[in-house]
């Protein structure tokens, strides 16, 4: 079971998100998909953890990272 403090500790790297670049905010998603999936096999986490960093991270931003991803950061036009 995660303690407090490493709970904290992951709520706080969520929150920097937005200013990681791409090796950490890898690292910190692929972390949560493994809470995810360790949940649905009986995880020592408890849901309501899970459920806290599921709702730090909108699905909004999410989505805006998978399609950086796929297609790359889009290059301001200019002038």
């Amino acid at each position: 079971m995660l303690t407090n403090d490493e709970l904290q500790r992951l709520r706080r790297y969520v929150d920097l998100v937005p200013y990681m670049n791409d090796e950490y905010r890898d690292k910190l998603l692929e972390t949560i998909r493994k809470l995810k999936v360790a949940e649905g096999r009986g995880s020592i986490v408890p849901q309501s953890a899970i459920q806290a960093m599921v709702d730090a991270v909108p699905d909004q931003l999410i989505r805006a990272i998978v399609e950086e991803q796929r297609h790359g950061v889009a290059q301001p036009s200019g002038s």
